[in-house]
């Protein structure tokens, strides 16, 4: 935290409010070691497309390994000094961790957090684009 009066998010030296964004990329996470590797290797992959978009990227894991959603949360913000985060689930489909766990999980850390704007994006499934993805896969393997 800085000096100033303990908020993370204003410059020590202007005192004027700064803009730090983080990104998390979630996925469900596996006991498999190696199934949850291959979602770092998707991460950094996006992340090298995407790399000014935000100040600071994340990959989490809702469950089944390390680290976890709150845990990644919580680092952002206190070791970091994030005020803005997004969280993109990477699922396919919208079920209950869609609908109620992952949103159960940001709301607990908005009230642990009032003055970080933390922002569910819509999960992987949700794009248009995703019967393009697969379409190409498909045809790829055929």
């Amino acid at each position: 935290m800085s000096k100033n009066n303990l908020n993370p998010n204003l410059n020590p030296k202007t005192n004027f409010k700064t803009t730090r964004s983080g990104f998390i990329f979630l996925a469900h996470g596996s006991r498999r070691k190696e199934s949850n590797q291959e979602i770092k290797e998707v991460f950094t992959r996006v992340k090298k497309i995407m790399t000014s978009d935000y100040d600071l990227w994340r990959v989490a894991f809702l469950e089944l390994a390390d680290p976890s959603l709150s845990v990644t949360i919580d680092e952002l913000v206190e070791r970091e000094g994030v005020n803005e985060i997004s969280v993109f689930p990477y699922f396919l489909a919208a079920g209950n961790h869609i609908h109620l766990d992952i949103p159960e999980i940001i709301e607990e850390k908005k009230q642990k957090f009032p003055l970080t704007k933390i922002r569910l994006l819509h999960y992987f499934g949700y794009s248009k684009n995703v019967a393009k993805f697969i379409a190409e896969a498909i045809k790829v393997n055929s």
